[in-house]
């Protein structure tokens, strides 16, 4: 998965599935229950099932991810939320459905959404707090 500088899905937690990729590209703040860090190409990421998590791209360029999921409740979301690609590059801008309609299908879909996106000020927020406590 390509995922633009700024990307940042709802809070969520899936009943049925451990979120897992490992970065090939890019770097990414995370929120996942209490837990908040940075990642960047190179690292493994697992939010478990049942915990509301979170993540923002940051930084100048996009990141690449290789997602591992052990069911196909992610991957069928995408499809039914999906159009294919005329080109192989990124939109300019997402197309999501009116939010009750994509509620009802990420809920179809083992993805309930429990909080907004996360912010750039959160990000920026989280950012700086690793970075004091790494000092």
């Amino acid at each position: 998965m390509t995922l633009p500088v700024g990307s940042s899905p709802p809070l969520h937690v899936h009943a049925d599935l451990d979120d897992s990729w490992y970065i090939l590209e890019g770097e990414m703040v995370l929120r996942c229950g209490v837990d908040e860090r940075i990642v960047g190409a190179g690292q493994w990421v697992s939010m478990p099932r049942g915990v509301p998590h979170t993540f923002r791209v940051i930084g100048d360029h996009e990141a690449r991810i290789l997602m591992v999921h052990d069911n196909a409740s992610f991957r069928d979301l995408i499809r039914d939320l999906g159009t294919p690609a005329i080109t192989p590059t990124l939109p300019e801008e997402p197309v999501f459905p009116p939010k009750p309609e994509l509620a009802r299908i990420a809920g179809a879909h083992d993805l309930t959404p429990t909080g907004p996106p996360m912010s750039q000020e959160d990000a920026d927020s989280i950012v700086v707090s690793v970075y004091k406590s790494t000092r």
